[in-house]
């Protein structure tokens, strides 16, 4: 196995001594742990530049939601119930500190996402009591639209690691990695994979072009040239 590292301004590189190359294999190792996550919200979810541990444990409960829903019928709601009622204490208990790691300049929009958040899982709470299976569903979604996008900390704060994982059979399942559902996988090698081994720390993405799907790359600050 050999993975590639992204760090800094976008460079592309391998790891060029035995504590670098520890150090990505001890990453590995936590990312093998836990089931993998297949929904691609979520995994954009946890992907977010958010170092904010308190926010973190309300979301957890509240993606949890979706495992839940996996059991037939009402009996579903016994376990909805268990994860609103973690999240809804969460949120409580941790306010303070969601508020304080919040940057000065994103303080009032996350203090409003917050508020609406609260707001929400009280609803939830109460669809959950109804017994009105079909509309939680749709309410934990917006609820983790808060999560999402009421948090963010400060501008061009995310690290800008990138790895690539070769195929190894004693560590990847057939026709998986160990990426996916942990990290947000955007892409695969299908030609030229012999040109990795020439990368190095220093090598710079000079362009990359978009082949398909460039309707979906949506960012509201700016305008993407067709």
């Amino acid at each position: 196995m050999a993975v590639g590292l992204i760090t800094g301004t976008p460079t592309l590189g391998w790891p060029t001594d035995a504590q670098a190359a520890n150090s990505v294999f001890s990453d590995l190792s936590v990312l093998i742990s836990g089931p993998p996550i297949k929904d691609p919200g979520a995994l954009l979810r946890y992907a977010l530049p958010i170092d904010n541990k308190a926010i973190r444990e309300v979301q957890k409960p509240l993606e949890d939601i979706t495992e839940s829903l996996k059991i037939a019928g009402v009996k579903a709601l016994d376990s909805v119930e268990r994860n609103v009622r973690q999240a809804s204490r969460s949120l409580k208990q941790g306010k303070t500190l969601i508020v304080s790691g919040l940057a000065e300049s994103k303080k009032e929009h996350g203090v409003e996402f917050l508020s609406k958040l609260e707001a929400g899982i009280d609803e939830l709470e109460l669809i959950v009591q109804d017994r009105n299976r079909d509309a939680v569903a749709p309410k934990q979604k917006e609820l983790l639209q808060y999560v999402g996008g009421g948090w963010e900390f400060e501008d061009n704060s995310a690290s800008s690691q990138i790895f690539w994982l070769l195929k190894e059979s004693e560590l990847t399942p057939s026709n998986a990695n160990i990426l996916d559902g942990r990290y947000a996988v955007f892409g695969y090698v299908t030609e030229n994979e012999d040109y990795l081994a020439d990368l190095k720390v220093g090598d710079v993405i000079e362009s990359i072009q978009v082949v398909s799907g460039l309707d979906n790359l949506v960012n509201p600050s700016y305008k993407i040239a067709g």
